[in-house]
């Protein structure tokens, strides 16, 4: 459409460029694109992409390999068809004898994408049917798959979500030593919260809310629940503190980086370090 509307506008100089560059196409060009505005024509759109289409076969000029196997020749407006062996007429001419259009052009690119797209994102087969209705490019499939899956520039977004591969799993790392302890239940724990969960208090029907925090044992997998009213600190703390005078204080404790267990941990080493800074117990030691 672009192209349309710039050959609509086009001054006297710019009219006497085409007639030197499309010497067979310049008095098509001038009947058809007046100055002005308005719905672009049939027309207008078929002798703009004839233009755009001649540009990229002078940019891109095919090799001797190239015509000989596809027997192109130049038709009337100077563009190269392919010869097909059906006889030539104005009615099978866009169908079994396609415009060459070269594989390194830009246009190439900017035609597949756009037919691609009018039909509802189809795929390589399709879209080679399509794309050979009128046109014929070599490789074709391959440049498909280029323009549309592969490349960063030009592929399809929507397409390359349904063709990309799964993300490749993690190798999963050997097992910590304190996996395979055997010593006592529970000296190698891992530690979260859960819930919350609304419960019945006794004596009122009024629901109140709960927490509960699981203590796993790292070895041999056995469960420790405790129920706590909130998420908080002061909470978790109680709760470990009942769950070490059942199972023992354990050797290692694996958590997330959850606010409460970070607080914790440093509750714990401050305790630790006053315990044992303190001047009675320091005397009663030594």
């Amino acid at each position: 459409m672009t192209m349309v509307y710039t050959l609509r506008q086009m001054d006297q100089s710019t009219r006497e460029t085409i007639e030197n560059d499309h010497t067979k196409l310049a008095p098509l060009i001038f009947s058809y694109f007046v100055p002005g505005e308005g719905p672009i024509s049939h027309e207008e759109f078929h002798f703009a992409l004839r233009i755009l289409i001649g540009e990229s076969q002078k940019l891109h000029p095919p090799s001797e390999d190239i015509r000989r196997e596809l027997r192109l020749y130049e038709d009337t407006d100077g563009l190269l068809r392919c010869e097909g062996r059906f006889p030539e007429s104005d009615e099978n001419k866009e169908k079994y004898f396609p415009l060459y259009l070269p594989k390194e052009a830009a246009f190439t690119s900017l035609m597949l994408r756009h037919m691609h797209i009018t039909h509802h994102h189809c795929g390589p087969t399709t879209l080679m049917a399509v794309y050979r209705q009128r046109l014929w490019t070599p490789q074709l499939r391959r440049l498909i798959r280029h323009i549309i899956l592969k490349d960063p520039a030009t592929k399809c977004i929507e397409c390359a979500r349904f063709h990309a591969k799964p993300c490749l799993e993690a190798q999963e790392p050997a097992l910590m030593p304190e996996r395979l302890d055997t010593g006592t239940p529970f000296s190698f724990i891992g530690i979260d919260f859960f819930g919350p969960f609304r419960v019945h208090t006794p004596g009122s029907t009024e629901l109140r809310k709960v927490y509960g925090v699981i203590f796993t044992c790292l070895t041999v997998r056995a469960i420790h629940l405790e129920i706590v009213t909130d998420a908080t600190t002061a909470k978790f703390l109680l709760a470990f503190k009942r769950f070490v005078s059942r199972r023992g204080t354990p050797r290692l404790i694996l958590s997330d980086n959850a606010k409460q267990f970070k607080l914790s941990h440093e509750y714990i080493q401050y305790c630790s370090y006053k315990f044992f800074r303190d001047k009675e117990i320091e005397d009663y030691l030594t």
